[in-house]
């Protein structure tokens, strides 16, 4: 006949720390930030502000500067180079610079959610600052386009 496995019977101060454990991981639930945490912190808020605000001038300048022609427009220029075939693009292609800072900004405003929502809130600023650098080099470009083609 097979002998039975004994089972391990918890210890009373291994019983008291599962109880804390329990606490503590109920504690930790219910103290994390929320969504409307994030959007109500000041530096988020004015991060975001200023990333939008980029970005609606980049197609403000974009849409006043760039018109619709049947001829390509030059979207790249090297100062050593100068422009070779391969850098002309219809001029519909300007507008590709405000969707991918669209998606830059949605992009990295999720992973400052992310990270704020686990507490890691200087990361979640790291995030938002570098959309807020993104967004100045793709307005730089913006008005590279803007200077190289306008006539």
């Amino acid at each position: 006949m097979a002998t039975p496995i004994p089972r391990h019977t918890p210890t009373p101060s291994q019983h008291i720390l599962d109880k804390i454990y329990a606490k503590k991981a109920a504690i930790d639930r219910a103290e994390r930030p929320r969504v409307r945490d994030f959007f109500a912190n000041n530096i988020v808020q004015w991060l975001l502000l200023v990333n939008i605000v980029i970005i609606v001038s980049t197609a403000v300048l974009l849409w006043w500067f760039i018109h619709p022609t049947e001829y390509d427009i030059i979207f790249r220029y090297n100062a050593f180079f100068g422009v070779s075939n391969d850098m002309f693009r219809p001029w519909w292609h300007v507008y590709y610079i405000i969707a991918f800072g669209c998606g830059v900004l949605l992009f990295n405003t999720l992973l400052a959610l992310v990270s704020y929502y686990f507490r890691e809130r200087i990361a979640s600023y790291i995030f938002l600052l570098g959309t807020f650098l993104a967004q100045l080099t793709l307005l730089i470009g913006a008005i590279a386009v803007v200077i190289v083609n306008h006539q």
